[in-house]
């Protein structure tokens, strides 16, 4: 692990955001009805604007199964699954895969 994933991983434990492993973010997920979709992964490096510092990151989708749809979609269902996925998305989990975070 580079120096700098493991600085962000402090920051972010440090700031009381959730570290999981990707089984543990896929079942939560799932039992809200919703998944990874993975075919949507984008790694690039984040950087904060005032330090300057990166980390490496992968963003990724998430839709809902019944409906195949993007949670965002505007014809997703939105529901109190819904609305637990986005309080669950402002815990800021992450994963740390591939030597990179994997954020939500």
């Amino acid at each position: 692990m580079t120096p700098t994933m493991q600085q962000e991983i402090t920051r972010r434990l440090a700031a009381g955001c959730r570290q999981l492993t990707l089984d543990r973010l896929d079942y939560i997920l799932r039992t809200l009805g919703y998944t990874l979709d993975r075919r949507l992964d984008c790694r690039g490096t984040a950087r904060y604007l005032d330090t300057g510092d990166t980390y490496p990151a992968t963003t990724t989708g998430i839709k809902h199964i019944r409906s195949g749809l993007s949670f965002a979609h505007v014809d997703a269902p939105k529901d109190d699954n819904f609305k637990k996925l986005q309080q669950f998305r402002y815990s800021a989990p992450f994963v740390v895969l591939n030597d990179s975070l994997l954020e939500i």
